[in-house]
């Protein structure tokens, strides 16, 4: 009885362990992407006022110069 605990916990274990490398295995295959690839586009749910302008200030202050941006002055 003792044996056959211990043969299927060591299964387990062993068992768990190769699916653990194999998908580690499977996310080194995938290429990851400059962030962002695609246009990031700030919706302001609010007319335009101080909300707009607050908007459009923390976009410039946490967006650097290399990403894209997309500035529309359209309410929602």
């Amino acid at each position: 009885m003792r044996s056959d605990r211990n043969r299927r916990a060591a299964v387990r274990i062993i068992g768990s362990a190769i699916a653990a490398v194999a998908l580690g295995m499977l996310s080194a295959v995938a290429w990851a992407q400059a962030y962002p690839a695609k246009r990031i586009r700030l919706i302001i749910p609010f007319g335009p006022g101080s909300t707009d302008v607050l908007g459009r200030a923390y976009t410039l202050r946490s967006a650097s110069r290399s990403w894209p941006r997309t500035f529309r002055g359209r309410t929602a």
